[in-house]
């Protein structure tokens, strides 16, 4: 994965977010970004994980 240099990751789609994001207002990015890390929770909670041995947890 490589970086570029806005600083999100070449193979996600969250550069074009971040850059939205960052071009708000100062008084409205932390609720943008606070909306975005609850998505981004929601989707890591849900998506299954493979453990080492085989068993999904």
């Amino acid at each position: 994965m490589s970086i570029d240099p806005g600083g999100a990751a070449d193979d996600t789609e969250l550069g074009p977010e971040l850059d939205r994001i960052a071009s708000l207002p100062v008084s409205e990015r932390a609720a943008e970004f606070s909306q975005l890390h609850q998505q981004l929770g929601e989707l890591l909670e849900s998506t299954p994980v493979e453990l080492f041995d085989g068993d999904s947890a």
